[in-house]
């Protein structure tokens, strides 16, 4: 039997020209299972991104989707993601009275085609590891005899995590199985437990925008259960660019230009999509000189309208005074004692005695000879009324 496990589709995600992204993943990926035989599709859940009244577009193709996999014979199997969770409404429950999919949580399924059986195991998202661990214990699946047995979750599982969020470790996941899945995490990944493959599939577009997530191909595994092989079928979206500058202290225009530049050298790379405008992900840190104003993240943006969806995200600080001027001095010849004098400078401010003149005495003087000048020095400030 041919299995398709899809995960992450979140419908609605995204504003603008990104508006259609998901649905758009979504339905090249069931096409594209459907042309490769897949008898059963398993979505891992968050189908949706947000349940409101504006997304019935995205509920719509999302049942058309159904419909078309019922038209070529293939049965679809969800569980609930944390998407699905939100809104106190799981549209997923509701679908599922059409005869469109079959819902599973703490539930198992068995099919049949041609002599064959595949035995799905089913939990939807648990809102803490502890109640992710819990239910798995209480539910205890197990195998059917003589079936090839898939446990499908949603949870982030031992180093592939979701923001943070570690729900289960390997070692808590039963043994027997001949294949575990999971939804939740969003970036494509395989590993081994209790001697049978973890696939995680990953999110159908990107979501996150995060570096990891540049340059690896998004869409589902299908599996094969007769002869227990997989492949990863891509689903081609936009491409991503992940762009990170750090300002050393320079002044707003120079960063600006450096980051256009940037952005210009990531949108000259190959693409993978063609007919789609890039994604590119701008995250600047560090520091600005002083008295600088960051540059205007809307403006960089708009500058790339017409060839890429850019955001960018700043995290600046600003340098001192002092440490801004040591750094000019250290891009021009000096000595350190020159550093050293403009750091005494600035914290001495005014006073009787030129500092410069004052440090090189404390360094070269016997310390009776530095004290009596600075008492000659204050005597003739006084006497010269300043």
């Amino acid at each position: 039997m041919k299995v398709a496990l899809i995960a992450d589709l979140h419908l609605g995600f995204g504003q603008g020209e990104r508006k259609k992204d998901a649905t758009e993943a979504m339905r090249k990926a069931f096409q594209a299972a459907l042309e490769r035989g897949a008898d059963l599709i398993l979505i891992l859940g968050d189908v949706l991104h947000a349940w409101t009244t504006r997304r019935l577009e995205d509920l719509a193709e999302f049942i058309g989707a159904l419909s078309l996999a019922r038209e070529k014979g293939a049965k679809v199997v969800a569980i609930a993601g944390n998407h699905e969770a939100r809104g106190g409404l799981n549209i997923l429950q509701v679908i599922a009275r059409t005869g469109l999919l079959a819902y599973l949580d703490c539930e198992t399924l068995t099919l049949e085609k041609d002599g064959e059986k595949v035995a799905i195991h089913g939990m939807g998202y648990r809102d803490t590891p502890a109640k992710a661990k819990n239910m798995l214990r209480i539910w205890s699946p197990r195998p059917v005899p003589g079936a090839f047995n898939i446990l499908i979750l949603h949870q982030g599982i031992g180093n592939f995590v979701y923001a943070g969020a570690r729900d289960l470790e390997l070692s808590d996941l039963p043994k027997g199985f001949d294949l575990y899945a999971t939804g939740h995490v969003h970036l494509r990944a395989e590993a081994s437990v209790n001697g049978a493959p973890l696939l995680i599939p990953g999110s159908l577009i990107q979501t996150q925008l995060s570096r990891e997530e540049q340059g690896v191909p998004k869409g589902f595994y299908l599996l094969d259960t007769a002869c227990r092989r997989w492949e990863f079928v891509e689903v081609v979206c936009r491409d991503f660019y992940y762009v990170q500058i750090e300002a050393r202290g320079e002044r707003a225009g120079e960063l600006k230009k450096r980051v256009e530049e940037e952005i210009e050298n990531a949108l000259s790379q190959p693409r993978r999509n063609p007919e789609k405008k890039p994604l590119v992900r701008v995250r600047i840190v560090g520091s600005l000189a002083q008295g600088e104003v960051p540059p205007n993240p809307r403006e960089i943006e708009e500058a790339f309208r017409e060839q890429a969806i850019v955001s960018v995200g700043m995290e600046l600080g600003v340098i001192p005074v002092e440490a801004e001027r040591i750094r000019e001095l250290r891009e021009k010849p000096a000595s350190a004692l020159d550093l050293v004098t403009e750091s005494f400078k600035r914290r001495m401010g005014e006073g009787p005695m030129d500092a410069g003149e004052l440090l090189k005495m404390l360094v070269e003087k016997e310390p009776e000879e530095t004290e009596e000048a600075i008492l000659k020095a204050v005597e003739e400030k006084v006497r010269g009324g300043g």
